[in-house]
């Protein structure tokens, strides 16, 4: 038997595993997310918490925003780069992250002080792009942040402090899920409901991955 197979069917495991466990993932978030009820900033407690409310600057303000002279309190940013090789051309992703300094969230009753960094980020809407030419002079916000972002811990953009979170993620497998969005509840729940076809497809695949590196040992 061909020494491919089994190469084949080492990485149809692997494949099926990390889909096993993306679903497995988002199983548990949705699960989180479903077993907390919103909670009145005012009567936020120690422990899982959700608040919906209108995002304000914390006592240090706002910062600016990647790539612009705009002001925001988080924001996902992604450099791409656009590649050339024979007949075969595509972008590829050179860098991205999170940006976040400290912000209120604020409803009727009362404000709650959060810091973002460390949380998954879920924000709705379309990316707001900016195409620079080979030739090109970048503007000077794009140039100060890819001189920021390529400085090793560098903590300051402009005149802010932030935190850049490289990957966020939710930690600990057994801790609570701590994810800032800017969707409804109800929505967030409804993205999450692919976790059975994540699981699903992903056993499947492992399955044929297993079946075909036990038959080239047969």
């Amino acid at each position: 038997m061909s020494s491919v197979v089994p190469i084949v069917g080492l990485f149809l495991i692997g494949i099926g595993i990390a889909g096993v466990g993306y679903g497995y993932r988002r199983r548990r978030q949705r699960t989180a997310i479903a077993s907390v009820e919103t909670t009145d900033a005012l009567r936020v407690t120690p422990g899982p918490a959700e608040v919906y409310g209108t995002a304000e600057p914390a006592d240090d303000g706002s910062m600016r925003a990647p790539f612009s002279e705009g002001a925001c309190l988080l924001a996902e940013w992604k450099v791409k780069e656009w590649e050339e090789s024979g007949k075969h051309s595509s972008w590829r992703t050179e860098g991205s992250g999170t940006l976040t300094v400290p912000f209120y969230v604020g409803d009727d009753t009362g404000q709650v002080l959060v810091r973002a960094g460390g949380a998954a980020v879920e924000l709705s809407g379309d990316w707001e792009t900016t195409g620079v030419g080979v030739d090109e002079t970048p503007p000077e916000p794009i140039r100060e942040f890819i001189e920021m972002a390529t400085r090793i811990e560098s903590e300051r953009f402009g005149d802010d402090d932030f935190e850049i979170v490289a990957e966020a993620d939710d930690g600990h497998p057994d801790s609570d899920v701590f994810l800032v969005a800017d969707s409804t509840e109800s929505a967030l729940l409804a993205r999450r409901r692919d976790w059975v076809l994540y699981i699903g497809v992903g056993a499947v695949v492992a399955v044929i991955g297993i079946g075909l590196a036990v038959s080239s040992l047969l």
